[in-house]
């Protein structure tokens, strides 16, 4: 898989010091063109998955209590322990205004993590979100007459 060689290029001069990550601004992200702040977007969050390799995923506030995210994203936990967290707030999650844990998940019932159909999980949280001008529920749904659509955006550092 060739498309990977530049990032394990990249990752082994890091880990040489032979390459400098460029100190910008990490806030800062690029949609349709544009340069965005993550005040622009504040319902975009970060779902931290604390197990034994800690991993993440960009997601989306649709209500004062859940989330929207891949599915793909929870199936490792079907399988293993771990913690769930949503920063908020920043693309950074040690720069989040706020921390939420995960009560609990769902999977759409149709998941398949072989093909990828009906790629979707919803996380629950134990204590709401306090929306503010930082984090906000998605109010960009798709009307669509047939309910299928909702849009997410993800928010990768």
């Amino acid at each position: 898989m060739s498309y990977h060689r530049p990032y394990v290029l990249i990752l082994t001069l890091c880990i040489r010091g032979l390459y400098k990550v460029p100190d910008y601004d990490l806030e800062g992200r690029i949609v349709k063109g544009y340069r965005v702040e993550i005040y622009q977007f504040p319902h975009s969050a970060f779902l931290q998955f604390k197990k034994t390799v800690p991993t993440g995923c960009g997601d989306s506030v649709i209500s004062a209590n859940a989330i929207i995210s891949a599915a793909r994203c929870f199936e490792e936990l079907r399988y293993r322990k771990g913690n769930i967290a949503v920063y908020l707030g920043s693309t950074v999650p040690l720069n989040s205004q706020a921390v939420r844990p995960v009560n609990s998940y769902r999977l759409h019932p149709r998941f398949n993590p072989k093909t990828g159909k009906f790629n979707l999980g919803v996380a629950y949280l134990y204590t709401t979100i306090p929306f503010g001008a930082l984090y906000s529920e998605n109010t960009n749904r798709n009307k669509s007459a047939y309910n299928y659509s909702l849009f997410v955006y993800q928010w990768l550092g």
